[in-house]
């Protein structure tokens, strides 16, 4: 009988022979690693390019920081245009009642600001009657009244700076008009004395008044003026006159163009309210 020639097997096949007879774990561990290393790399390249159900787009990963970390700038610029247009909501509403409240209580809110604005004192002998500069149709008559109840002996009146039409001559200047108006209303000329020079603003009128009652000895001022002046002609002739010991009293006077229950409703009334609070702001800070 002939016997078949020996065949040697390859190496690795003996290899392989030998771990699958041995059935040691270290063998078999040997040899399985590689091959399960190669399946799962194959399988998660498939999986990232394998397409989606109904759609032509990539599936993406499922690991949670994929999904979570590029949605959290998406999740906080919603949130904060949410609040944008809460806010926003709550701004037009508060507005819209705002602009409700003012139309339908306007007329006794404005005539409560306009009484809270005005000062007016309760009248009280005084040793002058000063009548400041500008509207002497309104304070030149009323000091004339007071007068002539025997509130004071004296009316003093301000030198005012010329404006231009009075200064090329065209109309009389207001020192002039003043003193036409207090000799036509029966003050008699030797009651009447002329302060300042050039007088400008409500400040050089208090300086000047100050200068007059160091000379004359005075001890107190009345000084009648439009509603809206009120305010700053008190405040500023009490922060320049009560250090030297010189009380003042307000008497205001209202103008035939408006009150304080109509001011906002006549163009001479916004305008004489508006130029007061402006002018009662900047003496606040200057003086």
């Amino acid at each position: 009988m002939l016997k078949s020639p020996l065949v040697r097997a390859p190496r690795f096949a003996r290899r392989e022979t030998a771990c699958e007879l041995t059935g040691t774990k270290s063998a078999r561990k040997f040899w399985a690693l590689p091959l399960l290393k190669s399946q799962t790399l194959k399988s998660e390249i498939a999986f990232a390019h394998a397409p989606a159900s109904g759609s032509s787009a990539a599936v993406q990963p499922s690991s949670p920081s994929a999904r979570e970390f590029p949605q959290a700038p998406i999740l906080k610029s919603q949130i904060l245009k949410s609040e944008i247009h809460r806010r926003l909501l709550w701004s037009l509403g508060i507005a819209f009642l705002v602009i409700v409240a003012l139309n339908v209580f306007h007329a006794p809110l404005l005539s409560a600001l306009a009484r809270a604005w005005v000062v007016d004192e309760p009248l009280q002998k005084a040793d002058p009657i000063v009548v400041l500069g500008g509207r002497p149709d309104l304070r030149a008559v009323e000091a004339a009244r007071l007068y002539h109840q025997g509130i004071a002996p004296h009316i003093l009146y301000i030198d005012v700076k010329l404006s231009p039409s009075a200064a090329i001559g065209i109309i009389p200047s207001e020192r002039e008009q003043t003193h036409r108006l207090l000799l036509s209303n029966n003050v008699p000329e030797g009651a009447l004395d002329a302060i300042g020079h050039d007088v400008s603003s409500t400040y050089e009128e208090s300086r000047a008044v100050q200068a007059w009652a160091e000379r004359a000895g005075a001890k107190s001022i009345l000084i009648p003026t439009d509603l809206a002046h009120t305010r700053r002609a008190r405040w500023i002739f009490r922060h320049e006159l009560a250090p030297a010991g010189l009380q003042v009293h307000i008497r205001a006077v209202a103008a035939k163009e408006y009150g304080t229950r109509d001011w906002w409703r006549h163009e001479e009334g916004l305008i004489a309210f508006q130029n007061e609070w402006i002018k009662t702001l900047y003496y606040w800070c200057k003086y």
